[in-house]
């Protein structure tokens, strides 16, 4: 590698191949498909990989530019359109055959099929919309509300939004006195609340 051995006169490896994969200097050599002569930065018995240095402005194939792009991702035209394909900036782009107009990154509107961010947003039986991303909902639309639907008791349905009858009420019983409150839950039939005098709380009589 060019570096000088830092060990003591040594019988074992003479060729210096162990300590060569062992070498702590920094590298001398070139990172591979780097144009710009940039030094690796990693320890001599590191592996080179990617140029990962900074370089000038990189006007995009989008029209955007990469302000300060990685050496390896401009290396030459292709690795230029794998960067673009990733571009960041947002953009307003109509998307089709939905038809709505969103705010979106470069890349997602370049894409050969962009996906909407925006909600679904179809009206469903429940009175509901779809709560699925447009770009993601396959027509399987999908309701993410609370049913909300009073209950016979009185309490609010609490599960999410549903076909069909709601249930029992699984909430607590909110009978209640100066003394106690009634341990049932409001689904259990009861045909009065009674206070027992030696224990100081409810049973249904």
């Amino acid at each position: 590698c060019g570096h000088a051995c830092p060990q003591m006169c040594h019988p074992i490896d003479p060729q210096h191949k162990v300590a060569e994969k062992r070498c702590c200097e920094p590298c001398r050599r070139f990172p591979p498909e780097c144009r710009n002569g940039h030094l690796c930065p990693k320890l001599c018995k590191d592996p080179c990989g990617e140029c990962c240095a900074k370089v000038e402005p990189t006007e995009l194939p989008c029209g955007h530019t990469a302000s300060s792009p990685r050496c390896h991702d401009v290396r030459n035209e292709e690795a230029i359109l794998n960067l673009a394909g990733r571009c960041r900036k947002m953009v307003q782009y109509a998307f089709k055959p939905c038809g709505h107009v969103r705010e979106t990154r470069c890349s997602n509107a370049r894409a050969k099929l962009p996906i909407c961010p925006a909600k679904c947003e179809a009206a469903l039986e429940c009175g509901h919309t779809c709560r699925k991303a447009c770009g993601a909902c396959d027509g399987d639309h999908a309701c993410g509300k609370k049913c909300e639907r009073i209950l016979f008791c009185g309490h609010i349905c609490d599960r999410n939004c549903h076909s069909g009858p709601c249930g029992a009420c699984e909430r607590q019983c909110e009978v209640r006195c100066y003394h106690s409150n009634c341990p049932k839950k409001c689904n259990k039939p009861v045909s009065g609340h009674t206070r027992l005098a030696s224990t100081g709380s409810f049973t249904s009589d």
